[in-house]
């Protein structure tokens, strides 16, 4: 029989007493031989502390096999014909098959079956194979299940024979095979099973060829073999070891289990037949050890064990009652052998590869029953050999009806029980590091999956099986774990990281029992452990007892929580039962007392417990959509003036930990009694919800849907052009919609949790982030000004009007899908400044500075409460009033909507009562600044200076703003410092010519030498971990300094380049001075301002400064990067703005001066105003700026094409001052530098040909002008065109 094998050291220690080993050969002796012989030839006989002893000594009858199966001992009792099982943890003795002294050949149960003197057992075939010898058979004890069963392997009942005796690979059925008294069996996997055919004389092999199951010859030629071992195995060839009984020789075959045939046998000479390595080869018998093999003689050696190449074979050499060993001698590898004068003194040539004989236990030829050391130990007819789950040498002493045990080290105590638990985490206080850690149990309830896991002892592996726990009355069909049925359990160790904790041994059911033991070699298998697992789903808590507000949480993941509201049991169904939050929680508001009863499930695990839940009327609390606050920022007074447009605050006041992420809700305005009726359609809505960039920024949320994803292939321009781009861009549907018959305006935003097309619902939800001017309202402190809500209010209405604005059909939901949010849109509030509410009335009051009149103060714009007159300002002009329109100036943070009160409080700058530019502005004084009444439509440096200048100087004016019959107007008023405006009787106010609500008026008309200033920043090469110092650029033109000035700039890594990683400085030109304010947004960018008109100031081309940029040592050869003007504006002495060109520059090695569209636009044209080459936005076809010029006009034409302000445009006007007569007609038109224009006119628009005026006008980069003298009576058109 084989196993496993067994480390050399266990059968031999250098305390083992030695022998001589030399054999029968007698040889002369000589001083030197003598030692040379002590030397060389001398073996250890592997006794050293090992002992005998006996493990059963009663109720055997000529036991001649023990094998062992699933950690059980199997004992063939061929005297009593019968199977034994013993129990090695418990020392049970008990019956498989048979019964004792009965012979017979029954198959069936194993209390049913019969044998006729068994002698071999081996697992095989999924059970126990048994050598049935008298009945020439081999039968299968089938261990599977609950009761053992027998049947027919091969062979025939009592019909002994040998139906061929033929070597060869093909075989005969297995039932039809016949055997005589077959006695030895071995194993080669579990469908190779080798047969000793002992009456036969032969060794037969039980496989499976092509499915079917078969029986072989492998070799004949021997005398009554009673045993074969399997030894070591190549690829598909093996060693088998034969025990030729009658012979008294050991045999070694070479056979090729896949072909089925012998191979070459390197000690046969080279021939495909058994070698005898041990033994007589003319059938003496004897009880002789030697260093040569052939020369050791046995007696009726009849069982083999093969230890593995280092023990070698033990072999029970039952006439002798000894134990044997064969093996290779290390001395044979000595370089003493391969000396020709020592193996020719032993009569050989080549000793390689020879095998050597001793004694291993026992006395030869002294039969008895006597435990202890090895050579004091007696055995009677040892016949088989085991090696037990402890790795001691079982031996079936067959004489001596006993099975006796050699213990080749001290026992093992058996192996400690396993501990079924689940894996916790835990901070290991040594390391730092979070491990694992084993949570045993006995019977535990989980509501969440976890990792089951098995953890055994140190060198052992668990084993378990798992099944539906038994109900009280039912019957436990759990197995333990045998090796028939076991699963390994996955390998785990306390103190793994997360990553190395292997899957849990089990998926959630609701209730499963595990049973688990452990084994570990050379031990007895521990005890059977039990553990009762069950998952079941943890109640759903219900947080808030506000019926509008309250959640309903599983802490189960995964599960579904189910609720009624009729008093009945939750089911997982809907209907019955309603499925939390996809269904209505709650119909609101209740006037009643509502109980919900809730249950969670989950697939696998067992429902909930069932909770409940009474809410009462009076706790009920919703979320409220209201035109404002009550004070602070996005709260208003509601008043207004006939002709303005009016903005009204739309807001939301959260509950706690809401989430919205799809809301919609209309808004709708009437006239109230006798006030004149609204224009139909004169509605609008600006959203002020925002989502918060990566970067910090913040980017308004339209009120939008997401249709699709639009695909735009860019080419080279040519119908077959090569793809050069593919470009992906979002397509929305607004969802801004007005109804003019009812004076109603729906607004709505769509998205889904999860996607990133209209914000990034997976950091944010739709009301996160607001921004109605300075403060950003969080959600998550449950205010959120959603936006305004504009209306214009007729010029005809009366003092006392009123016109009633309303919230209506409010709605959201919180998962993007089903999830409604209740929002309440009170009417019980006030309809004026006050309580909020969700209607109110806008009340229209006369415009002026008389009490209980709207009015504005120019510059007055903090602190702020909202956008209309008498929202904002404290009558006050200090700094934060300076800095408010610095910011929105500069960076544009914070820019108030257009044409409102409060932008138009911020614009103070450069108009006078004409809507002009007053009068000497680029040359006038400070005094002059009591001339500027109104704003020019922009913020810029000269509303900063003005602001600036006003608020420090108590002899500058101040003037207020208000609206008279639809227009605004302006009137001086004190220039207090901290105090009110108080002007009882204030002088009249002359009405505004020609400008009507909305309307803004150009910063005058340039004339030949007017001052103009070109700023721009030069291309450099770029270098990789350097510093670069970088011009900002200035032309000044005209007979005027640029000293009051304020620039913003960005740097840009475009094109993949990484990121600056260190702050951009700017050192300013002396010129300018030290800035009045400096700073930057991040370390890309820097902003500053100069208020100081006193200054020399830049003059002609010349340097703003110089700005100093680190690229980073990351940035690759290719890298590119774009200076930006954010923002410049400059002006001779803060009171006009020069008219300008801004011209960015790229910092980058590449050659972009080419175009890679193959359209003529350069790539460093596309880079300096777009910023890329990958976007629809910069094909020769599109038009960025919306002003009806695309791509490739702009850039012929020189002008912007993100500037809507910028194209080639000609203007005509009459002169009124300065140039020619009243008869003359002045063109005006901006110009590029290096382009040339020509000036033409006709008759009519369709006129074939045009009249030439002048031509080869060059470009200056500033606006021209054209005198046309007496251009006659008759009607003419006018036209410049771009020289080509």
């Amino acid at each position: 029989m084989s196993s496993a094998p067994i480390p050399r050291h266990e059968f031999c220690n250098e305390s083992a007493t030695v022998r001589r080993a030399i054999g029968p050969r007698r040889v002369a002796r000589t001083p030197f031989l003598s030692a040379l012989f002590s030397a060389l030839f001398l073996t250890a006989v592997c006794q050293g502390q090992s002992t005998v002893d006996s493990v059963i000594t009663t109720g055997l009858s000529d036991p001649r096999s023990v094998t062992l199966f699933e950690n059980n001992l199997y004992i063939a009792d061929s005297g009593n014909h019968r199977v034994l099982k013993y129990a090695p943890d418990t020392g049970v003795l008990s019956a498989v098959a048979g019964v004792t002294g009965v012979a017979g050949s029954n198959n069936g149960p194993g209390f049913l079956a019969r044998f006729f003197s068994p002698k071999a057992l081996v697992p095989g075939f999924g059970g126990l194979v048994v050598a049935d010898s008298d009945n020439h058979m081999l039968r299968l004890i089938t261990l599977s299940g609950t009761i053992p069963l027998v049947t027919n392997l091969a062979g025939a009942t009592r019909a002994a024979g040998f139906f061929t005796n033929e070597i060869n690979t093909i075989g005969v059925p297995a039932l039809d095979a016949r055997f005589n008294t077959p006695i030895g069996l071995a194993a080669a996997g579990n469908d190779n099973i080798f047969i000793a055919d002992s009456k036969n004389n032969a060794i037969r092999l039980l496989t499976r060829i092509d499915g079917a199951l078969k029986v072989l010859t492998v070799a004949t030629g021997f005398l009554e073999p009673t045993a074969v071992a399997v030894g070591d195995q190549e690829g598909s060839e093996l060693d088998l070891y034969v025990a030729d009984t009658r012979n008294h020789s050991i045999h070694l075959i070479r056979f090729d289990i896949a072909t089925h045939q012998m191979t070459t046998n390197r000690l046969s000479g080279g021939l495909a037949v058994p070698a005898v390595i041990a033994g007589s080869t003319n059938r003496s018998s004897g009880a002789v050890d030697s260093l040569f093999g052939e020369e050791a003689l046995f007696n009726l050696p009849s069982a083999l064990f093969w230890s593995g190449a280092n023990v070698g074979l033990i072999v029970s050499d039952t006439g002798n009652h000894t134990l044997r060993r064969v093996y290779k001698d290390p001395l044979f590898q000595d370089p003493l052998f391969q000396n020709p004068d020592i193996l020719q003194f032993f009569d050989r040539t080549d000793v390689t590869n020879r095998f050597s004989v001793t004694t291993y236990a026992g006395q030869a030829g002294q039969p008895g029953l006597q435990n202890g050391p090895l050579a004091e130990a007696l055995f009677r007819s040892p016949s088989a050999l085991i090696r037990d789950p402890e790795g001691d040498l079982l031996i079936a002493d067959s004489g001596n009806n006993a099975l006796r045990r050699i213990q080749i080290s001290p026992r093992l105590p058996p192996v400690p029980d396993p501990s079924i638990g689940w894996v916790d985490f835990v901070l290991d206080e040594i390391t730092g590091q979070v491990v694992s850690s084993l949570v045993p149990f006995t019977d535990a309830v989980f509501n969440n999956e976890v990792t089951i896991a098995i953890l055994p002892a140190s060198g052992a592996k668990a084993y378990y099986n798992v099944g539906i726990t038994p109900g009280l009355f039912e019957e436990d069909t759990i197995d333990p774990p045998t090796q028939t049925n076991r699963l390994s359990a996955p390998v785990y160790a306390n103190g793994l990281s997360r990553e190395d904790v292997p899957a849990s041994m089990i998926s959630p059911v609701p209730d499963l029992t595990i049973k688990a033991n452990a084994t570990a070699e050379r031990r007895s298998p521990s005890g059977l452990v039990k553990a009762r697992v069950r998952f079941q789903v943890a109640p759903p808590i219900v947080s808030g007892d506000n019926p509008a507000s309250f959640d309903l949480k599983s802490p189960t993941d995964g599960a579904q929580i189910f609720f009624t509201l009729d008093g009945s049991d939750p089911v997982d169904q809907s209907p019955p039962s309603l499925l939390f939050p996809q269904s209505p929680i709650i119909p609101l508001p209740i006037t009643q007392t509502i109980k919900l009863k809730a249950r969670a499930f989950r697939p696998n695990f067992k429902p909930s417990e069932i909770v409940t839940k009474v809410f009462q009327p009076e706790d009920f609390r919703p979320n409220k959509i209201t035109f404002g606050f009550q004070a602070g920022e996005a709260s208003s007074r509601f008043l207004a003036a006939a002709g303005q447009s009016f903005i009204a605050p739309v807001t939301l006041t959260l509950l706690p930990d809401q989430k919205i992420y799809s809301m919609q809700f209309n808004l709708t305005v009437t006239n109230v009694a006798a006030a004149p009726l609204l224009t139909p359609g004169a509605l609008g809505f600006e959203s002020m919800l925002m989502e918060q960039l990566p970067d910090g920024t913040l980017r308004r949320i339209e009120p939008r849907m997401f249709l699709r994803r639009q695909f735009d292939f860019l080419t080279n321009s040519l119908p077959d052009g090569p793809l050069i781009i593919t470009n992906v861009s979002p397509v929305f549907q607004n969802l801004l919609f007005t109804n003019n018959t009812q004076n109603l305006l729906g607004v709505g935003w769509q998205e889904q949790i999860g996607a990133t097309n209209l914000y990034n619902t997976r950091i944010q939800d739709l009301v996160s982030f607001s921004l109605a001017h300075d403060r950003l309202f969080l959600s998550a402190q449950n205010q959120v000004v959603v936006g305004g809500y504009s209306f214009g209010v007729p010029s005809t209405a009366a003092a006392g009007a009123n016109y009633r604005i309303r919230i209506d059909r409010p709605s959201a939901v919180q998962d993007s899908l089903s999830s409604d949010v209740f929002i309440e849109a009170p009417t019980d509030g006030s309809l004026t400044n006050g309580p909020i509410n969700a209607t109110k009335d806008v009340r229209v009051v006369p415009g002026g500075l008389n009490e209980g009149e709207l009015h504005y103060m120019v510059g007055d714009a903090a602190p702020f409460r909202w956008f209309n007159a008498g929202d904002f300002g404290d009558t006050n002009l200090v700094a934060n009033d300076v800095f408010q329109v610095y910011q929105s100036a500069i960076y544009g943070f914070n820019v108030p909507p257009h044409g409102t009160d409060f932008f138009d409080a911020l614009d103070s700058c450069c108009l006078g009562d004409d809507g002009a530019i007053v009068s000497n502005t680029f040359n006038g004084g400070l005094s002059d600044i009591d001339l500027i009444k109104f704003g020019d439509g922009s913020l810029d440096v000269t509303d900063v200076f003005v602001t600036f200048r006003r608020s420090l100087d108590p002899s500058l004016k101040l003037f207020a703003r208000f609206w008279v019959n639809g227009q605004r107007q302006a009137q001086e008023v004190p220039n207090i410092f901290r105090g009110q405006l108080q002007n009882a009787t204030p002088t009249p106010a002359a009405p505004l010519a020609n400008r009507p609500a909305g309307s803004l008026t150009g910063s005058g008309s340039t004339l030949p030498g007017d001052p103009f200033i070109a700023l721009s920043i030069p291309d450099l090469e770029l270098t990789p971990g350097k510093t670069h110092y970088v011009p900002v650029r200035a032309e000044v033109r005209g007979n005027h300094a640029a000293r009051v000035m304020m620039f913003n700039l960005t740097v840009e890594a475009l094109e993949g380049s990484p990121k600056l990683e260190q702050p951009i400085t700017f050192t300013p030109a002396t010129e300018l001075g030290r800035p009045f304010l400096s700073n930057a947004t991040g370390v890309d960018n820097y902003a500053a301002v100069w208020l100081d008109p006193d200054v020399v100031g830049l003059r002609g081309a010349t340097e703003v400064g110089m700005l100093r940029i680190v690229v980073p040592d990351t940035a690759p050869y290719n890298a590119t990067y774009r200076v930006h003007w954010d923002h410049a504006s400059a002006s001779p002495n803060g009171l006009a703005p020069l008219p300008q060109r801004l011209t960015d520059g790229l910092l980058t090695r590449v050659d972009y001066s080419q175009s890679s569209l193959g359209d003529g636009i350069p790539d460093d044209w596309r880079l300096r105003h777009f910023g890329t080459l990958n976007n629809t936005l910069v094909q020769a076809s599109a038009d960025a700026d919306g002003d009806g010029l695309d791509n490739r006009s702009e850039f012929l034409a020189g002008t912007h094409p993100n500037d809507v302000r910028s194209y080639l445009r000609l203007m005509a006007s009459r002169p009124n001052r300065g140039i020619g007569s009243a008869e003359s007609l002045r063109l005006k038109w901006p110009t590029a530098e290096g382009r040339f224009y020509t000036i033409e006119s006709a008759a009519s628009l369709n006129a074939p040909e045009w009249r030439m005026i002048q031509s080869a006008i060059p470009g200056t980069g500033a606006d021209l002008e054209f005198v046309v003298e007496n251009p006659g009576s008759q009607d003419q058109f006018f036209r410049v065109r771009l020289a080509e």
